[in-house]
């Protein structure tokens, strides 16, 4: 399983390797509670992406989920209405560029961006496109700023004011991407260690977290576009925040998360917990809410997490 995304704790959507879909109305039940939709294969930009988030899911309510293929969205506004119900939008004909990335602040904001797979100059990729209708088809969306000469590894959109991008060797935020004559402004790169970004994480304009591959430490700010980010010694292999009060992160070795309260509390403020044993490992994390997450990964893979009330 490569992706998740659950909207509520009645409704979560998970993509496995081969592009199938499997649905679940009731996820603390576990990994029995998912069905495959069947008749719906979406086949994924494997062999493409530099990135562990292989298959890029957004659901940002119930009534709305999207995903992609090459330079095609697919999308549903009926998540549980089965294989009818999901429709295509082609954003980006070119078959050297596919949609790796999308963030939806809520079902009314969206963007995606493209990446180059070759054949062509990898200025032409990052191709950015917005859109406040998203499930209105091809002609909904329009260019946004491109974030040109890189490749994107993963996308936290808090507003159309703030956007901040993971690529294969940087860390990039624009304050208006649905202008397409805007430039994303450099963070940090490669010079600080730092490699491809995995995954990013914005719950607001004052915490960002971005997950490098195998760095061995998370970089996590409360001024990101100050560009005054910090290592953590947290590794995490995909991150995802609730709010500024829970992050939680797939982690290894074997199935285990990392989870905190407070993100920019360093290492001492996150937990590390295993889960089970053995080669498979978590590769995706959603949580709807603060007390409420569910997580997938290899071999079918599928954790979930509950906030309890204590005991005194």
């Amino acid at each position: 399983m490569l992706a998740i995304s659950c909207p509520s704790r009645t409704l979560c959507l998970a993509f496995n390797e081969a592009g199938r879909v499997f649905v679940s109305q009731n996820p603390a039940a576990g990994g029995r509670s998912f069905h495959k939709v069947r008749r719906l294969d979406i086949p994924t930009n494997l062999g493409f992406s530099t990135s562990l988030q292989l298959f890029n899911v957004a659901c940002p309510s119930i009534h709305l989920c999207l995903t992609a293929t090459q330079g095609t969205l697919v999308y549903t506004t009926n998540p549980t209405g089965g294989a009818s119900g999901w429709h295509r939008a082609t954003l980006d004909p070119s078959v050297d560029n596919h949609i790796d990335s999308i963030s939806c602040r809520t079902a009314h904001f969206c963007v995606a961006i493209d990446n180059n797979t070759g054949g062509g100059a990898i200025g032409a990729s990052g191709l950015t496109f917005t859109s406040t209708n998203p499930a209105g088809g091809a002609t909904a969306w329009s260019a946004g700023a491109p974030l040109q000469n890189v490749n994107s590894t993963g996308l936290s959109c808090f507003s159309t004011g703030f956007c901040v991008a993971g690529t294969d060797n940087s860390v990039r935020w624009i304050s208006n991407v649905t202008d397409p004559t805007a430039m994303w402004q450099f963070i940090f790169g490669s010079g600080a260690g730092t490699g491809s970004i995995d995954s990013v994480a914005c719950p607001s304009l004052h915490l960002c977290l971005a997950v490098p591959t195998g760095s061995g430490n998370d970089f996590v700010s409360t001024n990101p576009a100050a560009g005054s980010w910090r290592q953590t010694p947290v590794a995490t292999g995909y991150l995802t925040c609730a709010a500024t009060t829970l992050c939680v992160g797939t982690g290894a070795p074997g199935l285990a998360v990392w989870t905190s309260t407070n993100p920019a509390g360093g290492r001492s403020a996150w937990h590390f917990t295993h889960i089970a044993r053995g080669p498979n490992f978590l590769r995706e994390v959603s949580c709807p809410s603060t007390r409420f997450c569910v997580a997938v990964g290899d071999g079918g893979s599928v954790a979930v997490g509950r906030a309890h009330r204590a005991h005194h």
